[in-house]
């Protein structure tokens, strides 16, 4: 078996700890998205209702007021529609969007190194 095959059981758990953490960190933005989009700032701004924005984008009503509600997210697609309708880009992901992913990324690592550094100083006591 090749050097490189080697791994300690310690390396396995920390590259799945590392990929754990980016999966919660991915989840965590996701959901930080759901709560920013401001779809019905956009139409009060451009004077419609969400079944009238509903029928420009070619869906359902019921979508437009699941991503209002943050229930859902538009697809990539949806959100070039929505721009090609005027939506601007703070409407979209909201203006605190990127300082409060940043914020909440820092307090998640901070969370999880402390949670590791006791994991490990219990593994070190075994």
């Amino acid at each position: 078996m090749c050097h490189f095959m080697k791994i300690t059981f310690c390396q396995k758990f920390r590259l799945f700890v590392k990929s754990f953490i980016n999966f919660l960190t991915f989840c965590q933005n996701l959901i930080i998205l759901l709560r920013m989009m401001k779809v019905q700032e956009f139409t009060k701004r451009v004077g419609i209702n969400l079944e009238d924005l509903a029928k420009q984008l070619g869906v359902k009503p019921s979508a437009v007021y699941a991503w209002s509600a943050g229930k859902r997210t538009p697809t990539y697609d949806m959100c070039v529609k929505l721009m090609e309708c005027g939506m601007t880009v703070e409407e979209l992901f909201g203006k605190p969007y990127l300082s409060s992913v940043a914020e909440t990324h820092q307090a998640f690592e901070d969370r999880i190194e402390s949670v590791m550094k006791r994991m490990f100083a219990k593994i070190g006591k075994i």
